[in-house]
């Protein structure tokens, strides 16, 4: 430990002096840190506030003339939370870490965004779309006014839902229309080539 730091805990007036703007200031100015013997960070919020926000522009004005995925040493990462190592292609790019790159793998976002969001993973819903049977591109479908997690939808009926609002009449309105419009279609064959000027 560093001479400075050691008489930069008062005890007896509950103060401690900031290692970067060396002012006394109460203990309340300062953040935890385990590693410190006080318990508390050796700089007070305020310094460490503009240290972080100056260590974030200068990785953000690094990262905008860089390419992580390229100047990556290693061209491999460990994923924080499935504690897997993958190629650095699956993880997204970000300008809080220093590698350019995100602690968790897409993977990984993606789960948590969506237990966060829904309470439950893409997988526990089904593997197909529950209108059309679809198994690609699917996500989770929910009402937007009760939050309520339904099941697993493809991009296209998903879509479809929302254009309508989930409105039930509607949806059977859309089905009388195009059961109209088939039986049209089987009397009169549909035009093709191209429309007349």
């Amino acid at each position: 430990m560093k001479p400075f730091q050691k008489k930069s805990f008062d005890g007896q007036y509950g103060s401690k002096m900031c290692s970067t703007c060396r002012r006394n200031l109460p203990l309340d100015r300062f953040g935890p840190n385990k590693k410190s013997a006080d318990g508390l960070a050796y700089r007070c919020r305020e310094c460490n506030r503009i240290r972080s926000k100056r260590r974030r522009q200068e990785r953000t004005e690094f990262w905008l003339t860089h390419d992580p995925y390229i100047e990556h040493a290693t061209k491999e990462k460990l994923c924080k939370r499935c504690e897997t190592t993958k190629p650095v292609t699956e993880f997204s790019r970000s300008n809080e870490t220093t590698d350019g790159l995100q602690r968790w793998c897409k993977p990984c976002q993606i789960d948590y965004y969506r237990r966060r969001e829904y309470g439950r993973t893409l997988e526990e819903g089904g593997d197909t779309c529950a209108i059309c049977g679809y198994t690609q591109g699917l996500c989770i479908d929910h009402c937007h006014r009760t939050g309520q997690t339904r099941g697993n939808l493809c991009k296209a009926c998903n879509t479809a839902l929302g254009f309508l609002n989930d409105d039930v009449d509607r949806l059977r309105a859309a089905i009388q229309y195009l059961e109209g419009w088939a039986h049209a279609a089987a009397i009169k064959p549909a035009h093709s080539g191209p429309r007349p000027r």
